[in-house]
Parts: structure tokens; C-alpha cells; sequence
């Protein structure tokens, strides 16, 4: 299941990035199947976080998925004021990986909680 896991994350990452490309270079082309392209990354996601739940680096999983949210939150602006040139191959790229990145956060996430609330009822 872990191999599972690591080709829909290296699927997830490949696809976010070239549609991303892909809709920064041609606006049009992407048009109406934006919802498409994020539904499959957070299907992808939620199957990468479900193959990864029960893996003994799920804890390091976590905190590196959450800090790369939050930086790439962070960070957005700061680049596209300092080169403009860049933000829309970023504003493309950077919301196709949260879609993908969210879903396994939500899903480790909610097994950590499951997991801490159950060994705290015994």
C-alpha cells in the first residue's frame, strides 16, 4: 500500500506542477476544467494520506506537509512582489500542490487525533 502511496504522491506533485505550467503559459487552455484538475489532486491526496496512515514517519510526514503549507502560503506574496515576472507560474502552481498536500494533512491528521483519543480512553 506504501508503494501506492508514493506513486500517487509523485503523480499528485508531476501533475500539479506541469498543469500549472501548462495554465500559466496558455490561460485559455485550462478553462472550465480547473475544478477537474483539483479534484483529482485532492482524490490523489486523500489516497496518498490513507496509503501513508499507518507508516512509522506519518509524525514527519505531518509537520512537513504543514510547513510547506504554510510557506507557500507565506510566501506567495513576497515573490510576486519581488518578481512579478513569476507570479502567475506561481499562482498556478502553488494552489494545485495545497490541493494536494491538504487532503493527506486532513486524513494523518485525523488518524494522529483518532489514535491519541483512543489510547487516552483505555
Amino acid at each position: 500500500m506504501a508503494s501506492i502511496g508514493k506513486y500517487a504522491f509523485l503523480v499528485g506533485v508531476l501533475l500539479a506542477v506541469v498543469l500549472g505550467i501548462i495554465a500559466a503559459a496558455y490561460p485559455s487552455a485550462l478553462t472550465g476544467s480547473s475544478l477537474i484538475v483539483l479534484g483529482v489532486l485532492i482524490i490523489l491526496g486523500i489516497v496518498v494520506g490513507l496509503a501513508h496512515i499507518s507508516a512509522p514517519h506519518t509524525n514527519d510526514l505531518l509537520i512537513a506537509i504543514i510547513a510547506l503549507i504554510l510557506a507557500i502560503q507565506i510566501t506567495i506574496p513576497q515573490i510576486n512582489t519581488i518578481i512579478p515576472q513569476v507570479a502567475p507560474l506561481l499562482d498556478t502552481i502553488f494552489p494545485n500542490l495545497m490541493a494536494l498536500f491538504a487532503p493527506i494533512a486532513l486524513v494523518i491528521g485525523l488518524k494522529q487525533v483518532w489514535t491519541m483519543a483512543y489510547s487516552k480512553a483505555k
